[in-house]
C-alpha cells in the first residue's frame, strides 16, 4: 500500500513518474536500501527529491553526498529553490552553509569523515543518498563510497544513484551482505532515443564533410562506413578527422545545435572555442549579445578590473558573444558558473568542454560531439570505456525538448571503425572496485574496533566480495575440471579410442595448472593483508603499539590527505612550526598539489620555504625506506610546483604579479588555494 507521503509527493509532480521511478521510491518509503542504475537523463533526481521528502516527513535529517564540490554546489541550490534556504545546507570542506539543516549537501569524504568522527549530527540521520555512485570504481578516490558503505549505521537507508552499469546484481548483492535488506531497480530505457554518428572528412570529394549512423536500421555496425575507410590506404590517407569549425557548421546546418564538444585537453577546449568563435558562424544574434553580457557582468562583477585583464576577460567574453565558450576545471568560477547558465539559456551554442562535465552537472545539449575515443590517463592514452562513451553521450537529447539526441564520434586514424562501434554498442561495463587502505583507515580501524572486528569489515570490501565469487567460480570450474579428469584417465585405461582420451586428459590437466594458478593468486593478495602491512609501518614508526592507538597515531586520524603519514611527520617533527603565515601556506601546499600529466615541478624558489621543504623531502624518503622494508606501495612524492604561487597569493600580491608564466591555469589557482585553506 503506498504510503501518504509519497501519495502525496507523486501528486505535486508536473508529469506523470516512469514505472522505475515509483518502484525506487516505494522502496525508499518502506525504509528500505535501494540501488537505482539508469541512463543519464532517465529521471534518477525525482528519486532523490522523493527519498529527501519522505525523510523529512518523518521528522528525520537527509545526506545528499556527491563525487565533487561543484556538482555538491549545483544541487545546493537546487535544493534550496525548493526547499527554502533555511531548509538546506552544504558541507564541502572548505564551504559550510547551515550545518545543522534539516538537508544537507556534501562531498562524499565529508560523509565518511563524520562518520570516522562518530559526529552527532548522525545520530538524526533518516537516509543518505550517494549520488554517481559508480564513481567508487574510481582509483584514486573510489574507496571512499565503500568505507561510508561499509561503517555507515546499518540502520541508515541508502539510495544510491548510479548511471548504467553492466554488474547491478552483483554490487547489490555486496550492499545487501553488507547492510541487509536493498532493492535493485534498473532502468534500461533512455527517455531521449540516442542516435551515434560518425563523421569524416574525405578528400577525394573536395574535402567535403560526411556524417553517417555507426549502426544500419538492424543495430549492426554500418559496413557502408568500414568498406569505406578500408579504401584509405597508402602514404595519402584519403580520409581525415574535420577540423572543429567545420563540425559546428555542419551540426548548425543541420539542426543539431546547442553541442557539447568534448575534448580531452584544457588546451584544446580553449582552441575549440576560439576556432568557433573566429569562423563567423553567426551563432549568436544582437539580443542573444545584448542578454550575453547582462550575464556575465552579474558573475563577474565581484573581480577587479586588473584582475579581469589578467584572466583574459575581454577575449574570453568576446568568444562568448559569438555563441561558444570552453569548460574546465582550469577556469574561475565565476567563469564557470557564467558559462553554465548561458549554455542552459540557450544563448551559448558551442561548449567545448572536458570530460568532467559530463559528470552529473546539468547542461544537456542536443548534440554532443567526441573528438577523440582516447584520452591521456595521466601515464598513457587509453580507449574509452564503454561507460565512458555511456556518460559522456548521456548529456545528448533534452527531455522535453529534443525527441532525439546525436553523439558524433569524429574519425580517427589510429582508432579502427569496428572499435568505434564496439564502445559505442556496448553501452556499459562492470563497476570494479578500488578499494585501498590508507594510513588514515588504518588508525581509524584500530581505534574505532577490535582487530577481528577491523579484518572482518575489510574482507566485506566491494572488492573482497567481487574476489570471493570469482574465486568461488573458478574453484567450481577447478572441481568441473578434476572430475572431467578423472573421467578421462579412466576412458584411457579401459582403452575406447585411446589417443583422444589421453588427449582430452592432457588438456583438463592444462586447465587445471591454470585455474589453480589464478586462484592461488586471488588468495595470497587481500585487503586485509594489505592493511597489516600498513599497521607495521605505522608500528614501526611509533603511531600504534599493537592494537592500539599512540598519541601520533590520534593526530593521524584527523589527517584526511592523499600524503597522509607525511603530512603527520612533519607536523610531529615540527618542520611546520614557527613559519610565517605566508610560508605556512606555501609550504602546506605540497600536501594538497599534483602537477598534472606527469610533469616534474622545479624547485621552489621562495627562500623562507626552502628549509622546511628540503625537511619534508628527506623525510618523505625516510618513509619510503620503512615502506620498502614492509612491501608496502610508496607514498607519492610531494610535488612543489605551487610552492611559489600560493606564497605570492598570501602575501597580497595582484594577480598579474603571479601569473608571469603558463606554469599554472587561474582556475587550478583558485582550487588549489581553497584546498590550501581548508
Amino acid at each position: 500500500m503506498e504510503s501518504p507521503t509519497l501519495a502525496a509527493f507523486l501528486a505535486g509532480t508536473t508529469f506523470v513518474p516512469d514505472p522505475f521511478q515509483v518502484s525506487a521510491l516505494e522502496a525508499v518509503a518502506k525504509g528500505r536500501s535501494v540501488v537505482v542504475t539508469a541512463p543519464t537523463g532517465a529521471g534518477k533526481t525525482l528519486i532523490a527529491d522523493g527519498a529527501i521528502a519522505s525523510t523529512l516527513a518523518a521528522g528525520s535529517r537527509a545526506f545528499y553526498t556527491t563525487p565533487i564540490k561543484a556538482l555538491s554546489n549545483q544541487k545546493f541550490h537546487d535544493l534550496v529553490r525548493v526547499h527554502g534556504p533555511d531548509r538546506v545546507g552544504l558541507l564541502t570542506g572548505d564551504n559550510v552553509i547551515n550545518g545543522d539543516a534539516p538537508i544537507i549537501v556534501m562531498t562524499t569524504e565529508v560523509l565518511r569523515n563524520m562518520i570516522y568522527e562518530s559526529s552527532p549530527a548522525l545520530g538524526e540521520l533518516g537516509v543518505v543518498i550517494l549520488d554517481e555512485v559508480h564513481y567508487l570504481a574510481d582509483r584514486h578516490r573510489g574507496s571512499v563510497w565503500e568505507e561510508v558503505i561499509i561503517h555507515l549505521d546499518r540502520g541508515v537507508p541508502l539510495v544510491c544513484l548510479s548511471a548504467t552499469i553492466a554488474n547491478p546484481e552483483e554490487f547489490t548483492a555486496w550492499i545487501r551482505a553488507r547492510r541487509g535488506e536493498v532493492e535493485l531497480v534498473v532502468e534500461e530505457h533512455r527517455p531521449v532515443p540516442l542516435t551515434s554518428m560518425y563523421m569524416w572528412r574525405d578528400r577525394n570529394h573536395g574535402n567535403a564533410i560526411s556524417m553517417r549512423p555507426v549502426f544500419d536500421r538492424s543495430g549492426r555496425p554500418d559496413r557502408g562506413i568500414a568498406n569505406l575507410l578500408q579504401r584509405s590506404r597508402g602514404r595519402h590517407r584519403r580520409f581525415s578527422t574535420p577540423r572543429r569549425a567545420e563540425v559546428v557548421e555542419l551540426l548548425r546546418d543541420e539542426g543539431l545545435l546547442p553541442v557539447i564538444y568534448f575534448v580531452f585537453s584544457r588546451k584544446g577546449c580553449d582552441a575549440t572555442a576560439e576556432a568557433v568563435a573566429s569562423a563567423g558562424l553567426e551563432l549568436t544574434d544582437a539580443d542573444e549579445r545584448r542578454r550575453i553580457d547582462e550575464v556575465v557582468e552579474r558573475h563577474v562583477g565581484h573581480l577587479s578590473d586588473q584582475d579581469l585583464t589578467v584572466l583574459g576577460y575581454e577575449r574570453w567574453k568576446h568568444v562568448l558573444a559569438r555563441g561558444a565558450a570552453a569548460h574546465h576545471a582550469g577556469m574561475v568560477p565565476a567563469f564557470k558558473e557564467a558559462v553554465e547558465e548561458l549554455f542552459l539559456h540557450g544563448l551559448v551554442k558551442v561548449v567545448a568542454a572536458t570530460e568532467t562535465l559530463a559528470l552529473g552537472i546539468n547542461m544537456p545539449a542536443r548534440t554532443v560531439v567526441l573528438e577523440s575515443l582516447s584520452k591521456f590517463n595521466g601515464e598513457t592514452h587509453e580507449l574509452l570505456a564503454p561507460s565512458d562513451y555511456t556518460q559522456l553521450t548521456g548529456r545528448a537529447g533534452r527531455r522535453g525538448i529534443d525527441d532525439h539526441g546525436t553523439a558524433v564520434v569524429l574519425h580517427s586514424s589510429y582508432v579502427p571503425f569496428d572499435r568505434v562501434s564496439s564502445i559505442a554498442a556496448a553501452g556499459a561495463n562492470p563497476l570494479r572496485s578500488s578499494f585501498a587502505p590508507t594510513y588514515n583507515m588504518t588508525v581509524n580501524l584500530i581505534a574505532r574496533y577490535d582487530e577481528a572486528r577491523a579484518h572482518e569489515l575489510l574482507a566485506a570490501s566491494f572488492a573482497n566480495f567481487s574476489d570471493r565469487q570469482r574465486r568461488e567460480q573458478l574453484s567450481d570450474n577447478l572441481a568441473a575440471r578434476l572430475g572431467d579428469l578423472a573421467t578421462f584417465e579412466a576412458a584411457a585405461e579401459e582403452g575406447d579410442e585411446l589417443g583422444e582420451w589421453a588427449e582430452r586428459a592432457r588438456r583438463a590437466e592444462r586447465d587445471i595448472r591454470r585455474l589453480r594458478r589464478r586462484i592461488d593468486r586471488q588468495t595470497r593478495h587481500t585487503m586485509v593483508q594489505d592493511f597489516d602491512d600498513l599497521h607495521r609501518v605505522l608500528d614501526a614508526l611509533g603511531y600504534t603499539d599493537g592494537w592500539g592507538l599512540l598519541q601520533p597515531g590520534q593526530r593521524l586520524r584527523r589527517l584526511y590527505n592523499e600524503l597522509d603519514l607525511l603530512l603527520a611527520e612533519c607536523l610531529r617533527a615540527g618542520f611546520l612550526d614557527g613559519l610565517d603565515p605566508a610560508t605556512f601556506a606555501a609550504v602546506i601546499s605540497v600536501f594538497t598539489y599534483e602537477a598534472r600529466g606527469g610533469e616534474v615541478s622545479p624547485f621552489p624558489t621562495t627562500p623562507a620555504a626552502r628549509g622546511p621543504l628540503e625537511q619534508i623531502g628527506g623525510r618523505w624518503h625516510q618513509i619510503s625506506e620503512v615502506e620498502d622494508e614492509f612491501g608496502v606501495e610508496p607514498t607519492r612524492e610531494p610535488d612543489m610546483g605551487l610552492v611559489d604561487t600560493i606564497a605570492g597569493w598570501a602575501l597580497g600580491l595582484e594577480l598579474g604579479d603571479i601569473f608571469d608564466s603558463d606554469d599554472i591555469r587561474a582556475g587550478d589557482f583558485v582550487r588549489a588555494a581553497r584546498q590550501v585553506l581548508d
